[in-house]
């Protein structure tokens, strides 16, 4: 059961203790996008289970880095036809 509703650019989902990289963006977390979603996947494939909204690795910026049509649509794929940085990522219960 998620413990984070989810936003516009988050899913849904229980992130515990997590670990997040990313750029920063004037007055917010440092999460901005840095990854080409291919590069994302790759991680995610890597480390986890391959799909963006589950496991330990999930994407941040699901609108633009999935194909997921909303915070809560765990079946969306990363968006392998986009070639620029959309992506971040959550690693999530990381301690």
């Amino acid at each position: 059961m998620p413990n984070y509703a989810g936003d516009s650019i988050r899913y849904a989902a229980d992130y515990g203790n997590d670990f997040h990289p990313g750029t920063i963006s004037p007055g917010s977390y440092p999460i901005g996008p840095f990854l080409k979603p291919e590069e994302a996947w790759n991680i995610d494939t890597k480390l986890d289970d391959g799909k963006p909204g589950t496991g330990k690795v999930i994407a941040i910026y699901w609108t633009t880095c999935t194909t997921s049509g909303a915070n809560n649509d765990y079946s969306g794929n990363y968006a392998l036809s986009v070639t620029t940085p959309t992506c971040s990522l959550y690693f999530a219960k990381a301690f």
